[in-house]
């Protein structure tokens, strides 16, 4: 079973409270492309990178509302840095990676709840997923520091 990931929002919190982890939203779903077009018969590229939606699965918190009014008002968000972690041989848990996401809009959510009726879905929550877009993105590998970053106002 995954790790759930860890999501901190500039002026939202959310409302994890465990330790070290304060007022994050927890990450149930994550989904995210990046895709660079090309020619199907030769395989050249015909245009520049293409991001997709930034998009995760989360329960509603005390961070629904606020997200909602981003989306409804056109808000931008700071930053957003989207913590993962990894359970050691020692068997506590770290981060290893991180994406950190700068001058974001809320573009969609999503109310999702399961079927109540159907007993498979016990454990579930009410749930929402939540799309973001992004002026720039920092994907970051955290031993070592290994990362590289995107931006729409960079051409390459």
């Amino acid at each position: 079973m995954p790790t759930p990931a860890y999501m901190k929002i500039e002026g939202i919190p959310g409302s994890v409270q465990v330790s070290g982890r304060e007022e994050t939203v927890q990450v149930l779903a994550f989904d995210h492309e990046l895709h660079m077009p090309v020619d199907r018969k030769d395989g050249k590229a015909t245009g520049t990178r293409v991001h997709g939606n930034f998009v995760f699965t989360k329960n509603y918190d005390m961070s629904t509302p606020e997200l909602y009014n981003c989306l409804c008002n056109g808000k931008v968000i700071p930053k957003i840095e989207l913590s993962w972690y990894e359970i050691k041989p020692t068997g506590s848990e770290e981060i290893y990676f991180t994406h950190i996401l700068e001058d974001v809009r809320v573009v969609s959510i999503n109310a999702i709840m399961p079927d109540v009726d159907n007993p498979e879905n016990e454990s579930y929550k009410h749930m929402e997923r939540v799309a973001f877009r992004y002026e720039k993105i920092t994907w970051r590998f955290e031993e070592g520091n290994i990362e590289f970053s995107d931006s729409w106002k960079e051409n390459r």
